[in-house]
């Protein structure tokens, strides 16, 4: 079936050139179901979804042509060479960074914190930069094989540095402006029942998980202040701008939450079960989310949250496009993020 594509996510992964040109006339993929994208070699590709997180040379890519982005489609990422000094791993929506990797947590910032608990007792962690020269060539091996490799090979000020970077490039920030406010109100009121209400509007399943296991980490590191000199307000001024949106007193809050950790996590455990960082999400692979039914819109009448990285967190009134239905949920895309809703809870 073709693909529309204006059920996928339009957010730039990252740019390419093409190193040959590329055709649906192409003999070995005319008989592929897929809407496919036309391209010249040395033409400008702006990447917009990959479908798999294995193997670049069997995984195909959806996107389009810079000079003409109205016309999108697949293609093998064999074509194309993507341009240098781009952290695609790093830019990745957490979201698609989950699933591609079908993982509750990123397995680089599980291996890093790993790395860091180990070491946590080291003076200027967080504070002190790394080896730059590891940090790129690390970076630089990790977008050529899209895997981790001699993770135990850095000293901990190159990994807290690998850590900061990753959440300083995710494309939007997991706690927004308009939340910061009532964050503040109930956080000075000792209100932690409150306070995790409000996180838990977090965007996303993914971006919650992976805040309370970041603020995990970072009260860990917290508790060895005495020996690494890096207590909550030190940690905070170094990370709270990627975390928080521009808000009065953003860095006094997250060194708050910083503080806290303990209190809102109980409260927020009590709703949300804890998942494993390496729990598998079981997710249906990308290349088969689309196609199964034909796809449709549909209304949300029923609210729904869940911390299974799989499901998609939806409000009433939510607009969505169903791309498949299974024994009584429905896959569902809103807004490029896609997940599993409970079929009646739409309408």
């Amino acid at each position: 079936m073709t693909q529309s594509p204006n059920t996928l996510s339009s957010k730039s992964l990252y740019t390419a050139t093409a190193i040959a040109s590329f055709s649906r006339q192409n003999t070995q993929y005319s008989d592929f179901p897929y809407q496919f994208l036309s391209f010249q070699q040395d033409d400008k590709i702006v990447v917009t979804r990959e479908l798999s997180s294995g193997s670049q040379q069997a995984s195909f890519i959806f996107g389009y042509c810079a000079q003409s982005p109205s016309i999108q489609g697949w293609f093998p990422s064999s074509f194309i060479c993507q341009d240098e000094h781009q952290l695609t791993y790093f830019s990745s929506p957490l979201p698609d960074l989950c699933r591609f990797e079908n993982r509750v947590v990123p397995r680089l910032i599980q291996q890093l914190s790993e790395l860091i608990r180990r070491q946590a007792e080291k003076v200027g962690i967080f504070r002190m930069p790394g080896n730059m020269n590891v940090f790129k060539q690390f970076t630089d091996d990790l977008n050529q094989s899209m895997q981790l490799q001699n993770t135990d090979q850095l000293d901990v000020y190159d990994a807290c540095t690998i850590f900061k970077y990753f959440y300083k490039e995710l494309p939007q920030k997991m706690i927004k402006a308009h939340m910061c406010p009532a964050l503040q109100k109930h956080i000075q009121a000792r209100n932690y029942e409150a306070a995790a209400q409000i996180l838990e509007q977090i965007e996303t399943p993914e971006e919650f998980i992976n805040y309370r296991f970041l603020m995990d980490t970072l009260y860990y590191v917290t508790q060895f202040s005495k020996q690494n000199k890096m207590a909550a307000e030190n940690i905070g001024m170094f990370l709270y701008a990627w975390i928080i949106e521009d808000a009065p007193d953003s860095e006094k809050l997250f060194i708050q939450l910083i503080e806290m950790q303990p209190e809102l996590e109980f409260e927020m455990n009590k709703k949300f079960e804890k998942m494993s960082p390496d729990c598998p999400l079981d997710l249906v692979p990308w290349r088969e989310q689309y196609g199964s039914i034909e796809q449709y819109q549909a209304q949300v009448k029923n609210e729904f949250k869940s911390e299974i990285a799989t499901c998609l967190r939806v409000k009433k009134g939510d607009q969505v496009t169903v791309l498949r239905q299974e024994a009584g949920w429905a896959l569902c895309d809103k807004n490029g993020f896609v997940g599993w809703v409970p079929l009646d809870a739409i309408e």
